[in-house]
């Protein structure tokens, strides 16, 4: 977490995702991307609190990227994303996901 506004930014333990994923270039700035997540959402006071697998939620995805580059090393990733595993979570989560990514070098 970042904590509870941009007036008060910390670093805190709310949360916890680690990710993996994979983009074939298929056209010019567009990539099949795919990648498997695991996402941490309750706040945690331990490192053992992380061992329950149950408080997990998984993410499969799958969907396309475009990247778009800009000078300096600079850059902007635009991806649209189908989670198969949507009907696992609880609350049942939206199966569409939109994010986008910086690159700042």
């Amino acid at each position: 977490g970042l904590g509870t506004g941009w007036n008060n930014i910390k670093l805190s333990n709310e949360g916890l995702g680690l990710r993996t994923y994979v983009d074939w270039k298929f056209k010019k700035q567009f990539y099949l991307s795919c990648g498997y997540e695991q996402n941490y959402f309750t706040q945690f006071k331990n490192i053992g609190q992380l061992k329950n697998k149950s408080a997990w939620q998984s993410s499969g995805l799958i969907g396309v990227s475009k990247k778009i580059a800009s000078p300096k090393g600079k850059g902007t990733k635009i991806q649209i994303l189908y989670d198969f595993l949507y009907r696992n979570h609880n609350p049942v989560s939206q199966p569409f996901i939109f994010r986008t990514g910086f690159t700042f070098k």
